[in-house]
């Protein structure tokens, strides 16, 4: 199951926005990432898309205080959605909606969805790994819970916690040692390879080496020296926890496949780039397509260099109009076309030049003065200092809209 279409209305913000997930081809792209300054509502659209998928058992779960997914002051929302079956001989499409009227409780919002929402039910009815969606939220963190038995939860439904730290700041990852040493214990050591070479492949410069069944922890190795899962760095800890998650919870949904990383899902990363050195910002995304190749992600980023992975349509730009409402516009290029600098400098960032902000001041303080005040004794010192200033070896490229058309058309001519 992929997402095509995601619709919203009076959502959190969001007054009336349409997103499509498709290629040119009007296949659903396997990468989307939303982009824009805090307060734009990129993880809203993760949170949609994580409810309207969710079904009404999980559903009952997320809502939460129904109130607080209507715009202040409207009254309902909605959210609707379409998804198609991955069959390449027989994909069927299916529309799915959710309205939430202003003062309706959990009960009455599954009773007034139930024809729509039932859409998804009697494909959860049929089999639970259908419309297989997991969803991290920004505050994901390792679990260091080394119990075998699942970690203490206040959901009771697996398609809830497959989503849970997208709504909840508190839920719990699955913690990787307990995980991966119950695997072991199972499995009397024969399932272990799998899940170590799925997770070395995922992180960068250290690679998970041995347990420590007397510690009751996991050693990585960083080329010279063993280090136990609690000390690594925090990005590593956060990249290896929810990396661990992701494992765990694919292998535990489709082990009896051959290779499970292969298995058909969404995936909502809200800042995939978060606590991540900017070397590692530049490979996740490829990483991610590489290792599981039928998963459609979905995630937001406020990263130039993540944003610079993206393909043609699969970066979308949040913005506010001058009506102070959100637009959702593709970016009008293939950022991964584009020099680092083209981007960064482009409208989407918001930043004129990339020197330094005294640089850019005291430049700027420069003009001002001089259209002012002419030659005075001020503009003559302000001279001197920007004199002083280490050459630019190249100039500013500001990448405005003119420019990305033009990239755009020479792509095109370079394509045929």
């Amino acid at each position: 199951m992929l997402l095509k279409q995601l619709s919203l209305t009076n959502f959190r913000g969001l007054s009336d926005i349409s997103i499509d997930f498709v290629n040119e081809n009007g296949k659903p792209r396997l990468l989307t990432l939303f982009l824009g300054e805090n307060g734009t509502g990129k993880s809203s659209f993760l949170k949609a898309i994580a409810l309207i998928s969710a079904g009404s058992n999980a559903l009952s779960n997320l809502l939460g205080n129904p109130n607080d997914w209507i715009t202040f002051g409207e009254s309902f929302c909605e959210v609707k959605a379409v998804f198609v079956t991955k069959d390449a001989r027989n994909p069927k499409e299916r529309n799915v909606s959710l309205r939430i009227n202003r003062g309706e409780s959990i009960k009455d919002i599954l009773v007034n969805n139930s024809e729509s929402l039932d859409e998804i039910d009697k494909a959860l009815d049929y089999a639970e790994r259908n419309y297989f969606i997991l969803g991290y939220g920004a505050s994901r963190r390792l679990n260091k819970n080394q119990s075998f038995n699942q970690p203490e939860s206040s959901y009771n439904n697996d398609r809830t916690v497959n989503v849970a730290t997208l709504f909840n700041t508190e839920a719990n990852l699955y913690p990787l040692a307990a995980w991966v040493m119950e695997l072991d214990y199972r499995s009397d050591g024969k399932s272990i390879d799998a899940v170590k070479n799925a997770l070395n492949e995922f992180l960068v410069d250290v690679t998970f080496d041995s347990i420590d069944k007397q510690q009751r922890t996991l050693l990585f190795s960083n080329g010279k020296d063993l280090i136990p899962l609690h000390l690594l760095s925090d990005g590593y800890q956060n990249v290896s926890a929810w990396i661990g998650d992701l494992l765990y919870r694919i292998f535990n949904t489709f082990g009896e496949q051959a290779n499970p990383l292969q298995t058909n899902g969404i995936l909502l990363i809200d800042e995939i780039d978060l606590h991540l050195h900017p070397k590692w910002q530049r490979r996740l995304i490829g990483f991610l397509k590489i290792k599981l190749p039928n998963f459609q992600i979905i995630a937001t980023t406020h990263s130039p260099l993540t944003a610079q992975q993206a393909g043609e349509g699969e970066l979308i730009i949040l913005s506010r109009n001058e009506e102070k409402t959100i637009d959702a516009q593709p970016f009008t290029a293939a950022p991964n076309t584009m020099l680092l600098h083209q981007l960064l400098l482009s409208p989407v960032f918001g930043i004129s030049s990339d020197e330094s902000l005294e640089t850019e001041q005291l430049k700027a303080e420069y003009e001002e003065e001089k259209n002012k005040h002419g030659n005075t004794k001020r503009v003559k010192e302000l001279s001197k200092q920007i004199e002083a200033l280490p050459q630019v070896v190249r100039p500013n490229m500001v990448a405005d809209d003119d420019v990305l058309d033009l990239l755009k058309t020479i792509n095109a001519e370079l394509q045929k």
